[in-house]
């Protein structure tokens, strides 16, 4: 009886290592999911001429979508529309970024974005650049922390060279992208940083939907509530000029409280938006009209509708 108590309980004890080396090696896998494009498409011409390249902090060379600022922004020539989050003040912004750099969500991609940023930029005279992280779109590799945060890096860092950034830049992140928004800007000099739908950290999503002990094995991390933490401790020169967090009450797959929990980071510049209706994939869409009144370049003082 001992003898096959001794054999079951090494059966167990093997079983969970191997359980547990499976969760390590497999990880990335289970928290990124990356979308290709599928055809004969070339990047940078035809129909894909919208995607220009640019040189990863780590040396690769990755395809972004670029939307170049229009001319009269839209919002100009017409009266705004209503907004879910009401006037809450005067913006005193030296300037409103006319340039931001867009991380999407896990299993999207820049061209499944493309869209609704060219109508943001219509509404608001910004450009974008929408960056397709490793493994996704048109680029190779495989998708990690250190890579994605190298992605966006890099994508700072070309564009910055080129001049796009001359009128300010903002980031704007959904879920996974916010997470690789608010890591660029603790390293980058940003304007603004704009959020939607994004975890407090890959820990605490980890503690949610995966057993004891096994999220301790994780190598990803994405600490968002310490880098958004990092920034509102800093003085004020040192740190974005608005932080901006919207969060769908209906969100199913990053709970509404870990939007709150970010928001309850104490600071100066943090403004958190809830969206009453949204979900996680649709928050964009709720989203829209208090995008384009926060990102409209010269606005009016009739027009400044949210305090940072």
């Amino acid at each position: 009886m001992k003898r096959l108590f001794k054999v079951i309980g090494l059966g167990i004890t093997l079983g969970c290592l191997l359980l547990a080396g499976l969760v390590f090696a497999l990880q990335n896998k289970l928290i990124y999911f990356p979308q290709r494009y599928i055809g004969g498409a070339e990047p940078g011409s035809g129909p894909m001429q919208s995607f220009r390249d640019f040189t990863t902090a780590d040396g690769r060379t990755q395809w972004g979508y670029l939307i170049q600022p229009p001319g009269e922004p839209e919002s100009q020539r017409a009266p705004p529309e209503s907004s879910q989050a009401g006037d809450a003040g005067t913006d005193t912004s030296p300037r409103r970024p006319r340039f931001h750099l867009v991380f999407n969500g896990n299993a999207s991609t820049a061209l499944a974005m493309s869209d609704f940023f060219e109508e943001l930029a219509r509404r608001t005279g910004c450009g974008f650049f929408i960056v397709d992280y490793r493994g996704y779109g048109f680029n190779d590799g495989r998708p990690t922390e250190s890579g994605l945060l190298a992605d966006a890096l890099g994508a700072f860092d070309s564009l910055e060279k080129e001049g796009f950034f001359e009128e300010g830049v903002g980031v704007i992140g959904h879920s996974l992208g916010g997470a690789v928004a608010l890591a660029l800007a603790v390293q980058r000099d940003v304007d603004q940083v704009i959020t939607l739908s994004t975890f407090t950290s890959i820990d605490a999503m980890a503690r949610r939907t995966v057993i004891w002990p096994l999220y301790y094995l994780s190598v990803n991390h994405w600490p968002n509530d310490r880098r958004l933490k990092e920034l509102l401790a800093r003085p004020a020169g040192e740190r974005p000029h608005r932080i901006i967090l919207f969060h769908g009450r209906n969100d199913e797959i990053i709970p509404f409280a870990m939007g709150q929990a970010l928001a309850s980071i104490p600071g100066e510049r943090s403004t958190f938006i809830a969206l009453d209706r949204a979900g996680h994939n649709n928050v964009h869409d709720f989203a829209l009209d208090d995008l384009a009144r926060l990102l409209r370049v010269d606005p009016t003082p009739a027009r400044q509708q949210l305090e940072q």
